[in-house]
């Protein structure tokens, strides 16, 4: 999964997933995992000037779903970190 192109529809239904997928990656060592999740916010955080442009940045940081952009372009995006993460367990 990774980031749509087909509309709103589809960022709708792949938001829901990777809301359900960093929940299940929560519930796993809680203190480790949020300091994973830290350091990433961190790193998006100093390299996008504009990051609360993105829906999936909200996701990650617990905020609402609001953004007029969905993901980060590729070894930053949200939703292969999810991904990956949930994954492979941390």
């Amino acid at each position: 999964m990774t980031k749509s192109d087909q509309g709103p529809i589809d960022e709708e239904l792949e938001f829901a997933i990777l809301k359900e997928l960093l929940h299940q990656y929560r519930q796993q060592d809680i203190l480790a995992v949020t300091k994973v999740i830290c350091d990433f916010v961190e790193k998006l955080r100093e390299k996008y000037p504009n990051h609360q442009d993105y829906k999936l940045y909200h996701l990650l940081v617990g905020g609402s779903a609001k953004g007029t952009q969905f993901d980060f372009p590729d070894e930053d995006s949200i939703a292969k970190f999810i991904e990956q993460h949930s994954k492979f367990g941390g």
